[in-house]
């Protein structure tokens, strides 16, 4: 069997169709459905769908968790949007907060920024979302500091 990656690490391979917001229709950005998801927790029907959070796992583990989805409420408060509701620059602002204001190492950045980005990952398969692009990966795309820690992710993923 081969060594190779059955998919590229390279987030414009991952991206779908749109690779740059600017691409995607208007009727189709996310901005559009702040009515749809006003008072909805996304990330808690993300954990409890993929059982993430279950009575076995650590409490160091939940206590992550929830550190993760507090701090990436609150940034999206402070943006003005629901946390489902993103856009690539709010990804790439995100990295950029992690790594100024709560002054992480990389590996920690990339634990909080790669979590959003697969709870974004699963809405843009589920067709109960209207998440027809990514914003992380695009971020990936577009950002050197977001597309370090996408490559970062990759490489953790591979070990």
């Amino acid at each position: 069997m081969s060594s190779e990656r059955w998919i590229p690490k390279d987030p414009a391979y991952r991206a779908g169709i749109y690779t740059e917001l600017e691409a995607v229709p208007d009727h189709e950005r996310l901005r559009n459905f702040h009515s749809r998801f006003e008072g909805r927790d996304c990330w808690g029907e993300y954990l409890e769908v993929n059982e993430l959070i279950e009575p076995s796992h650590s409490r160091n583990y939940k206590l992550c968790m929830k550190r993760r989805e507090r701090r990436w409420k609150a940034f999206m408060d402070s943006q003005g949007r629901h946390h489902a509701l993103c856009t690539p620059e709010d990804a790439r602002d995100y990295a950029t907060h992690l790594f100024e204001k709560h002054d992480l190492s990389m590996s920690t950045v990339v634990g909080y920024w790669c979590q959003v980005e697969r709870f974004y990952r699963w809405m843009f398969y589920h067709v109960d979302f209207p998440h027809s692009y990514h914003p992380f990966v695009m971020a990936a795309i577009h950002d050197e500091t977001c597309h370090e820690i996408w490559m970062e992710e990759m490489t953790q993923e591979e070990q």
